[in-house]
């Protein structure tokens, strides 16, 4: 009886990665902050056959690339909403080309810890790194790159949104 227990619990641990959240929290707005999550933060399971597909799809990187974000504000919504958690890929690759249009985890300047969930488009002609918002209310923020190397700025991609569900009103009906 037990064998088939620790064979189980074997397999569950096969098919599922372990990943961290990261500490703080980065923000769809203006100041965030975002640090190593360390060895005591929150972790949440991937299944391997998920991890692997996003990361054939988004263009590569490993497993241990991949690292939960919390978001804060409404600058991204309708596309991430407050309090929603995000998967990011922070592989080498991914940050030093960015796909024009995509969201990632940037910040204005490499000695900038202040961390902003953006749309991204890199401006070559200008140097510049174009941040924009999905909520039209907010101005899109042009970052000059003046030598810095993307990397520093990109921080991560955004790859999947999960839906933040234990804070949200009840419906305004009675049913």
């Amino acid at each position: 009886m037990w064998a088939k227990g620790a064979e189980r619990r074997v397999a569950m641990e096969e098919m599922f990665l372990d990943r961290p959240l990261i500490a703080g929290a980065a923000t769809c707005g203006s100041g965030g902050e975002v640090q190593d999550p360390g060895p005591e933060a929150s972790r949440y399971a991937l299944r391997h056959d998920f991890a692997s597909r996003i990361l054939q799809r988004c263009g590569g990187g490993k497993e241990e690339d991949l690292f939960f974000l919390l978001c804060r504000g409404e600058s991204m919504q309708p596309t991430i909403l407050d309090k929603e958690i995000v998967l990011l890929n922070a592989a080498m690759q991914i940050r030093m080309e960015p796909k024009n249009n995509g969201i990632y985890l940037v910040r204005r300047s490499p000695e900038d810890n202040e961390a902003r969930v953006k749309r991204v488009r890199l401006d070559k002609t200008k140097g510049q790194l174009v941040l924009a918002s999905d909520n039209r209310s907010y101005p899109t923020v042009m970052v000059d790159l003046d030598g810095a190397p993307i990397h520093q700025l990109i921080l991560g991609r955004v790859v999947w949104v999960g839906r933040y569900l234990l804070d949200t009103d009840p419906p305004e009906e009675d049913w």
